[in-house]
C-alpha cells in the first residue's frame, strides 16, 4: 500500500506545471510608432523586454501656417504686352474699266487677206470698175485657195469655177484696161508659181469642178498659157510654145481672141 502511494506520488511529481502566460503590452510612443512589448511573469527571472516594431509611421510634417494676406496686398503678375503695330491699309478707288477686245492672233490667220496683195493693189488704182471687180475675184481666189490653207474638195472645186469665170470675163469684157489687168494676172502667176498658182495647186480639184468637158479643157489650157508666159523676160520665147487659137477655141469670141493675140504681138 505504501509502495502504491509512493508510486502515485512520483507520478504526480513528474507532471510539469503549465508555464505562466507572458504579459503582452501594445505601445505607441511618439516618434517610434506602434509596437508590442512582451513581459515575462513575476515567477520567472526577469528578462529584458522585447519590443517588436510592427509599423513605424513617418513623423507628420509640421504644418506651416501662412499669415493671412490682405486684399490690398495681393499682387497679380502680368505678362509683358507686345507693342501694338498700326498697319495703314490703302484701299484703291474703283475705276471704271472699259472692255478691250483682244488683238487678233496672227497664228489664227492662214494666208493673205483682202488688200494684202501689192500687185493687185497697184493695178486697182488704174483699172475700170469692171477691171477692179475682176481683180477682186482673182484676189479672193488667192485667199480662199492659199496653198497652206486646208480646203475641201467641194469648196476647192467651187473656187476654181469662180476663177475660170473671172479669167474668161477678163478676156471677153475688158477693153481699155485689158492689157493692165491681163499683165497683172501674169505677174500674179509669176509671183505664185511655187505656191497657190503653181501647177500642183491651180488644177488640183478639176475632177470635182462643175464644168462641162469643153469648159474644163479651156480652163486647163488657159492656166497653162498664163503659167508659161508669166515671166516677162522669157515671154517672147515661151509664147511660141502655145497655140493661142487652140487655147481659146471654145467659149471665146473672136474679139476676145484678138485681144489676147495682140497682147503677145501675134496678130
Amino acid at each position: 500500500m505504501a509502495n502504491q502511494n509512493e508510486k502515485n506520488s512520483g507520478q504526480q511529481n513528474n507532471k510539469q506545471t503549465p508555464a505562466p502566460t507572458p504579459k503582452v503590452e501594445v505601445t505607441n510612443e511618439p516618434g517610434k510608432g506602434l509596437g508590442v512589448e512582451v513581459q515575462s511573469p513575476e515567477t520567472t527571472q526577469a528578462a529584458p523586454a522585447k519590443t517588436v516594431e510592427i509599423l513605424k509611421a513617418p513623423a507628420p510634417t509640421p504644418a506651416v501656417e501662412s499669415a493671412p494676406v490682405a486684399a490690398s496686398d495681393t499682387v497679380v503678375a502680368e505678362a509683358p504686352r507686345a507693342p501694338i503695330k498700326v498697319i495703314k491699309a490703302i484701299i484703291p478707288q474703283k475705276r471704271q474699266q472699259t472692255y478691250k477686245a483682244p488683238a487678233p492672233s496672227k497664228a489664227l490667220t492662214i494666208g493673205p487677206v483682202i488688200g494684202d496683195n501689192k500687185i493687185i493693189a497697184s493695178a486697182m488704182e488704174k483699172a475700170t470698175p469692171i477691171g477692179r471687180l475682176i481683180l477682186q475675184q482673182v484676189e479672193q481666189y488667192l485667199i480662199s485657195m492659199h496653198h497652206k490653207r486646208p480646203v475641201t474638195a467641194i469648196a476647192g472645186a467651187s473656187e476654181q469655177v469662180k476663177f475660170y469665170r473671172a479669167l474668161r470675163s477678163m478676156i471677153e469684157n475688158l477693153t481699155t484696161d485689158f492689157n493692165l489687168v491681163y499683165s497683172t494676172v501674169l505677174a500674179l502667176f509669176e509671183d505664185e508659181k511655187n505656191a497657190t498658182l503653181g501647177c500642183r495647186h491651180v488644177n488640183r480639184f478639176m475632177s470635182h469642178v462643175a464644168l462641162n468637158e469643153k469648159e474644163a479643157q479651156t480652163y486647163l489650157r488657159l492656166t497653162n498659157l498664163l503659167s508659161i508666159t508669166a515671166n516677162p523676160k522669157s515671154r517672147a520665147i515661151t509664147v511660141r510654145q502655145v497655140d493661142i487659137d487652140a487655147t481659146l477655141e471654145h467659149n471665146f469670141s473672136e474679139a476676145g481672141k484678138q485681144r489676147v493675140k495682140a497682147f503677145y504681138g501675134k496678130q
